[in-house]
């Protein structure tokens, strides 16, 4: 899950540009969770 979430926020940073936060509404909003905070 670390390799698969790092993966994830590293295609929303190139997006974004905002790996952090975009990762974080990610998981908040979709997932409904904090899993972005354990990468």
């Amino acid at each position: 899950h670390v390799s698969s979430n790092q993966q994830l926020c590293h295609f929303i940073d190139f997006l974004l540009n905002d790996c952090y936060e975009a990762c974080v509404k990610y998981f908040s909003w979709v997932l409904n969770n904090d899993q972005c905070l354990k990468l």
